[in-house]
């Protein structure tokens, strides 16, 4: 029997769960994947409604590979994002200002942030729970904008209205950087600091 998505959302974790597993199934899709995608889009989904002129986020690194084919191959283990500021921010205290609220009955936190060596970026960890049990624990990095990036692209997001998550998310659409911007600031990172001459 083909797959029936629900009329409304799912009423707690455990009918989250079935709705994954029976859909890993009918789409064949592994389970711990299809999972995977529904904490990255609701996280994702969660920073997109506070997109304003105050500041924004967007998405860059191996999730932007995966959502532009929909490719079956995992390219990423985390979620890399570029935070847009007005003057020096903390980027720690703004993700959390942006997963403050509750989104699509998940609720997010915030935990075990910390800077990563040679580069401006910070990665930490957000604990997601769904009508307030365990759900899943996404790894985070993000950065502040630099000057001189590329203009930003929007790209669909998976939809997950077969799991009974409505809108907003069917029209989700993030906003990504290019993939040449991503190799640039890649190899940046790789590179590590400059050192200043005479030093």
């Amino acid at each position: 029997m083909s797959y029936r998505p629900p009329k409304s959302a799912p009423g707690d974790r455990s009918h989250l769960e079935q709705l994954v597993q029976t859909l890993s199934v009918e789409r064949g899709i592994a389970a711990d994947r299809l999972r995977r995608w529904v904490s990255t889009m609701v996280l994702l989904g969660a920073h997109e409604r506070v997109g304003d002129d105050g500041h924004r986020f967007l998405l860059k690194g191996g999730v932007t590979i995966e959502l532009r084919p929909r490719l079956r191959a995992r390219a990423t283990g985390d979620v890399d994002i570029i935070v847009v500021c007005d003057g020096e921010a903390d980027v720690v205290e703004v993700l959390q200002d942006a997963l403050e609220e509750p989104y699509l009955d998940f609720a997010f936190r915030v935990t075990n942030a910390r800077a990563i060596r040679n580069t401006p970026a910070q990665r930490m960890d957000v604990k997601l729970t769904f009508k307030q049990r365990p759900w899943a624990a996404v790894q985070l990095e993000a950065s502040l904008s630099e000057a001189g990036s590329a203009e930003p692209e929007l790209i669909g997001a998976i939809s997950l209205t077969e799991l009974g998550c409505l809108a907003p998310m069917r029209s989700l659409a993030l906003v990504a950087l290019p993939d040449r911007d991503q190799a640039a600031r890649r190899d940046r990172a790789l590179r590590g600091p400059r050192e200043r001459p005479g030093a």
